[in-house]
């Protein structure tokens, strides 16, 4: 898998409002720095209610899914977190269960340019530089408010310490990107349209997702982050921070830093059933489903591809491609 897709609940027992599927290929996005690991309520052994999701994708889609659901109640506040793994075939229907742990708020809150599917805490705006000099707007988790904090000199992209925010300059914020081998706390820029992350063709966009862990699940705030306008080919290093690497993420050619997982070890030619199969600099191609190398098909290098490939186009990509 390749994309981050949202998708609506088409069967979901005992719950009158639209439940968020989140389908992924990279690793999971960072954490704000000083929230916990969040436990998969999957394994939770008396859910609160359960939840069946239909789901279908494109002919082209297909692999391991991991479906991360909020219940909201009529008031529109959060009642019930929950997250489960499918595999789903290629062009298949699959029904996947959903269990559910009990949750109480936040509420969504129209104001404030939130999206459909997003909560605004009270406070101050992240991506508003309004809580004045040597100061920044931080998400404060667990106090569920925007608050101002103290802010420091390191602007987006660099290091940052992981237990606090006084490391990152004015309207960013420090996260963590975590994996098995992988611990990289890292300053993110706040935004709120592709605008606020660089010109227009830059590659950096304003799609990183910030959630917040509440009560033993996960609840997708409205705020956003820009990502990283890497180059996902060969080692796949540049335009990254230290120990992240860069993958194709989603469709348009939208790449970001990530850290590895244990699983992506395949090399140019093995075979592979899923995106974290593959080393970085590779995808795992669904029509020959080997690990293939990217290569850029718009301003790329002639040394991309081995002799005797061709640099073939990513389906509702132009920029990037693969080695075939």
């Amino acid at each position: 898998m390749r994309a981050s897709e949202r998708f609506t609940c088409g069967m979901c027992a005992g719950m009158a409002f639209p439940l968020t599927a989140v389908m992924r290929s990279a690793p999971r996005p960072p954490s704000l720095a000083a929230a916990p690991r969040i436990p998969s309520a999957s394994t939770s052994p008396n859910p609160w209610r359960v939840a069946i999701i239909s789901v279908s994708f494109t002919i082209a889609r297909s692999g391991d899914t991991t479906f991360q659901v909020t219940a909201r109640d009529v008031a529109h506040c959060t009642i019930g977190l929950g997250q489960s793994h499918q595999m789903l075939a290629r062009g298949g229907v699959a029904n996947v269960t959903v269990p559910l742990t009990h949750a109480s708020g936040p509420c969504e809150n129209g104001d404030g340019g939130a999206d459909a599917n997003g909560v605004v805490f009270p406070g101050c705006d992240p991506a508003a530089l309004m809580c004045g000099a040597g100061l920044t707007c931080a998400v404060n988790c667990a106090a569920r408010q925007g608050q101002c904090v103290l802010a420091g000199t390191t602007a987006p992209g660099g290091l940052c310490d992981q237990h606090g925010n006084a490391d990152c300059t004015p309207g960013t914020q420090c996260f963590t990107y975590s994996g098995p081998s992988c611990t990289v706390p890292v300053c993110l820029k706040f935004c709120k349209n592709d605008s606020d992350c660089g010109p227009a063709g830059s590659g950096s966009f304003c799609q990183g997702n910030v959630s917040c862990p509440v009560d033993g699940g996960v609840v997708a705030t409205a705020y956003r982050t820009c990502t990283f306008a890497c180059d996902p080919r060969g080692a796949a290093t540049i335009g990254c921070p230290a120990g992240l690497h860069c993958f194709v993420v989603d469709t348009m050619d939208q790449v970001d830093c990530a850290c590895t997982v244990a699983t992506q070890t395949g090399t140019e030619g093995q075979t592979c059933t899923r995106g974290s199969d593959c080393a970085p600099g590779l995808i795992c191609d669904r029509s020959t489903t080997k690990c293939q190398k990217v290569c850029k098909r718009v301003g790329g290098s002639s040394t991309d591809c081995a002799t005797g490939q061709s640099c073939t186009a990513l389906t509702n990509d132009t920029i990037y491609g693969v080695c075939l």
